[in-house]
């Protein structure tokens, strides 16, 4: 090996192992890291902070409407799906009488 080449190798195994040695890349100023942003912002947008210990009830559930079709699904009494046929027009895409004139 030519002796430019070895030096370039060894400077750049050197600065290599040097940039491992660096702080947490997430310490560094600017870096974006978990410092209680999202806590805050959540803070902000309750109407009363006593909801952040205990939770609400919420006013209208509509637990039931998506229940049930879930429960026929699972006894296997759903609706078959409708027997559409779309290959049947595809066709006759721009035969038609009218051509635009």
């Amino acid at each position: 090996m030519p002796r430019t080449f070895r030096t370039c190798l060894a400077a750049a195994a050197a600065a290599a192992l040097l940039a491992a040695c660096t702080d947490d890349p997430f310490e560094r100023p600017g870096s974006v890291a978990p410092r209680g942003f999202n806590d805050a912002n959540l803070r902000a947008m309750v109407v009363d902070p006593s909801h952040l210990r205990r939770g609400v009830e919420p006013g209208a559930t509509r637990g039931d409407s998506g229940a049930k079709p879930v429960d026929l699904l699972r006894s296997g009494k759903r609706v078959p799906l409708p027997a559409v046929s779309t290959g049947a027009n595809i066709g006759s895409m721009g035969s038609g009488g009218n051509g635009g004139s």
